[in-house]
């Protein structure tokens, strides 16, 4: 029932800069790059600059991040270290003296991308107060709201911009356009399929009607479930990143189902189980396609990855129980017109018995399915970590629905900043 993502190559990404917390306390100086699953990091600390250069999975998704930072004063480079971890990478850098920085960076220009960590962060007066204050603009930096407008729509701009770029990327790649293209077209004629199947249901008066729902999605169901070929195609020939194998396998359990069982009896199509299988099918479809059109345009949205990792665990196990109802229901009529079996003699001098072949087929298919949903659970635990609802608000619906990534991804919403905090501050 699925395929492994049609991925774009990893030469399109772009270098693009992970978000830095830092924060501070005596001579000690904490930095913490938020990028998770890093590989090959290159890490360059002198007495005054920091360099960084890694492959992980941060705020513009799995990419290829760097950063260059002159440090506000000079630091003791043998008595700093740093830990590369799962989710992120610690820094512990020592200061030449105690002394209060008033910012990580020599320059006064603020990076978007540079964030306070108030967790470990020490101001010159918190000796006096109960509680930490809050950053304060110096007077020479403080951008008046007009600037801070403009700041905000080039970044926007910016983003738009460079979304806009992976997009036209997919056409001047023949190999990108085609993957797009025929994902489009899956998507496009399975939500078709699910829309009119479930409208010829709901709208069918008595049951006689209802058990004609299949026919009206029966020809461009057949022609999806045939186009579904050509993912054996592109599994061979290394265009997509799936066994040929379990691919094969998956597109000809269906095909089978649908063309040599469902189409040949007419009795079949007027069933239960056979509607609501299509239907089955339909909405995995539904969920699946949008998830891979995105990883060709090289984008990623929480809520579709969300989908494409979780309704399998409802639609499969239904899927499967249906399946094996509609080839419980074929075996006696197979067994019986002995259709696509070969009896002897013969000039070839081999018989084949089809309805053994099913018998056989529905034993497999039970192993099949357990490792089916195996692999689904393993890419899932892969995908969101041992524990789902742990990492629910970063994947999912809530954070998606309100637009806090999105502002967050352009850097106008700095979450746990001190922007926030004021705001809050201001508010109570």
């Amino acid at each position: 029932m699925t395929q492994e993502s049609n991925g774009a190559s990893a030469a399109d990404r772009k270098v693009l800069h992970p978000f830095v917390l830092w924060g501070q306390k005596d001579q000690n100086l904490y930095l913490t790059v938020q990028l998770q699953g890093v590989t090959d990091p290159i890490i360059n600390l002198d007495e005054g600059r920091l360099t960084f250069f890694a492959k992980g999975y941060g705020c513009h998704g799995n990419n290829v991040y760097q950063f260059e930072i002159d440090l506000y004063l000079p630091v003791q480079r043998k008595l700093s270290s740093w830990k590369v971890k799962e989710k992120c990478v610690e820094f512990h850098l020592m200061k030449e003296s105690s002394e209060i920085w008033p910012r990580l960076t020599s320059a006064k220009q603020r990076e978007p991308w540079i964030k306070v960590n108030f967790d470990h962060m020490q101001f010159s007066d918190d000796s006096e107060q109960e509680e930490p204050p809050f950053p304060k603009w110096d007077s020479d930096d403080s951008p008046a709201p007009s600037s801070r407008r403009r700041r905000d729509d080039d970044r926007i701009r910016d983003a738009v911009s460079k979304d806009m770029d992976k997009f036209f990327a997919v056409f001047r790649s023949p190999l990108k356009l085609y993957l797009f293209l025929y994902n489009m077209f899956q998507w496009v004629g399975f939500c078709y399929v699910f829309h009119v199947s479930l409208y010829s249901y709901l709208r069918a008066g008595s049951k006689a009607q209802r058990q004609e729902a299949f026919a009206s999605i029966r020809p461009q169901l057949c022609m999806l479930q045939l186009a579904a070929s050509l993912e054996i195609l592109n599994a061979a020939l290394g265009w997509v990143r799936s066994g040929v194998l379990a691919t094969g396998m998956q597109v000809f359990g269906r095909g089978m189902i649908l063309f040599m069982l469902v189409l040949p009896y007419e009795e079949l199509q007027r069933m239960e189980p056979v509607f609501w299988l299509a239907v089955t099918w339909s909405a995995v479809e539904v969920v699946r396609y949008p998830y891979y059109i995105l990883v060709v345009l090289g984008q990623e949205s929480s809520l579709v990855t969300w989908l494409r990792y979780t309704m399998w665990i409802p639609l499969y196990p239904l899927g499967f129980v249906l399946e094996g109802l509609v080839m419980l229901a074929a075996l006696p009529r197979v067994m019986e017109e002995r259709w696509y079996s070969v009896e002897l003699p013969n000039k070839f001098n081999m018989s084949f018995d089809f309805s053994l072949f099913l018998r056989v087929y529905m034993v497999g298919f039970l192993v099949g399915a357990y490792a089916l949903m195996s692999h689904m659970y393993a890419q899932r635990k892969k995908k969101f970590g041992a524990n789902p609802r742990s990492q629910f608000s970063r994947w999912g619906l809530l954070p998606f629905l309100s637009g806090r990534n999105q502002r967050r991804a352009l850097g106008l919403d700095s979450g746990d900043g001190a922007g926030g905090r004021v705001q809050q501050k201001k508010a109570k």
